[in-house]
């Protein structure tokens, strides 16, 4: 299928002006002013945007695919999440992952779900591991998981948190090399994601393995640092390092979190390199709330619309658009080393939103398909 988005307001992210956009089968093939006037192909499907925005589709490096939580017991275990809620959002690329519970849930069927996923007609890639160690596995071992699996590009461990498995700086800087190495050969990202708790340790093993085993600060990508104010403190000295920090979009309450609006502008003010700032949702995933012993007070789940409201309210705080978009599109394909992902620039794949002049969603397109418009998914799940 060819279609001509004439006059679309586009940001790649960066703003391009009012063009037409050529997509042919999953591609951007062209863009510019007046393209139409140019373009005559056979069964060329021509649709009047009328000035609305278009932007990359957002890309979620944070999801429970096949749900999360149980901390509450087997009954708060949280659903799988489905293709249609996540193109309703506007994403249509995700990254899924386990968390705490590793022992009714395996990274064998977070694969089997991030294939789904893709064909069912969206992106979807995966992480090895979860909070524990020996870091569960498909193949038996990180390194084989990353070179050989196809949908797996990195490794999720925990820590300072009450529920990680305190590994040694011994056993975490083995566990980076192994995803720096299966980086390497096989030219994925090889990353490692943290998923980082509020003990008083916070980044004390990220510090060490950048000073002492000469591990690259972007090998590592600390997530929920907005999680509590003293680990945003460190997270922006990590980044002023060079390092990469991870921004959970859902943190707007609590006494001691950093509302992620006011995490992006502590950024800025203090000149740290927007390219290594990313949002995530940790959609699917359970949110407990723990008191001082230690006792589960509540419970909740993650939703992946925070990634576009995050864009709104980024914009009605003084970002631009472009400026919006960055943390939620190029960043992270460019960290993740997702093909043709995160821009919409020739080549690419036509993975993409269209927005209303205040930035509600109108359509979600993946690769090269509309996938959601008039408030309906166009994609389901064999079985919804």
């Amino acid at each position: 299928m060819s279609y001509l988005l004439k006059n679309a307001r586009l940001y790649t992210p960066d703003d391009q002006g009012i063009v037409d956009i050529l997509v042919i089968g999953n591609k951007i093939h062209a863009y510019a002013a007046k393209l139409a006037q140019q373009v005559s192909l056979p069964g060329l499907t021509a649709i009047d945007l009328e000035g609305r925005i278009v932007t990359p589709g957002l890309v979620d490096q944070h999801v429970h695919l096949i749900g999360g939580g149980g901390e509450g017991g087997f009954a708060s275990r949280t659903p799988e999440i489905q293709v249609s809620n996540i193109v309703k959002h506007g994403v249509t690329t995700v990254l899924g992952l386990l968390g705490t519970d590793s022992d009714t849930r395996h990274p064998a069927t977070l694969n089997a779900k991030a294939r789904a996923l893709t064909e069912e007609g969206i992106s979807a890639w995966m992480l090895t591991g979860a909070y524990n160690i020996p870091s569960p596995t498909v193949t038996g071992s990180v390194r084989n998981d990353i070179l050989y699996v196809e949908r797996c590009i990195g490794l999720k461990l925990a820590l300072s948190d009450h529920r990680a498995p305190h590994v040694s700086f011994d056993e975490f800087v083995r566990l980076a090399s192994d995803c720096r190495i299966a980086g390497i050969l096989s030219g994925k990202a090889g990353t490692l994601t943290l998923h980082m708790g509020g003990a008083p340790s916070r980044l004390d093993l990220l510090f060490k393995a950048q000073k002492d085993a000469a591990i690259p600060p972007q090998q590592f990508i600390p997530t929920h640092v907005n999680r509590t104010q003293d680990l945003y403190a460190e997270a922006l000295r990590w980044a002023k390092l060079g390092g990469r920090i991870d921004l959970t979009a859902g943190y707007n309450t609590g006494d001691n979190c950093v509302h992620t609006i006011t995490a992006l502008e502590m950024a800025k003010e203090a000149g740290i390199d927007p390219r290594n700032i990313t949002l995530s949702t940790d959609a699917q995933g359970s949110m407990p709330i723990f008191n001082d012993s230690g006792e589960m007070t509540g419970i909740g789940v993650a939703e992946q619309d925070n990634l576009l409201a995050l864009l709104q309210q980024q914009v009605k705080a003084g970002f631009s658009i472009s400026e919006a978009l960055i943390p939620i599109t190029v960043n992270v394909a460019e960290w993740l080393k997702l093909p043709a992902k995160g821009r919409l620039e020739v080549g690419y794949d036509a993975d993409l939103i269209i927005l209303n002049d205040d930035l509600s969603l109108d359509q979600t397109w993946a690769k090269g398909q509309c996938v959601f418009k008039d408030g309906q998914s166009l994609i389901k799940n064999m079985f919804e």
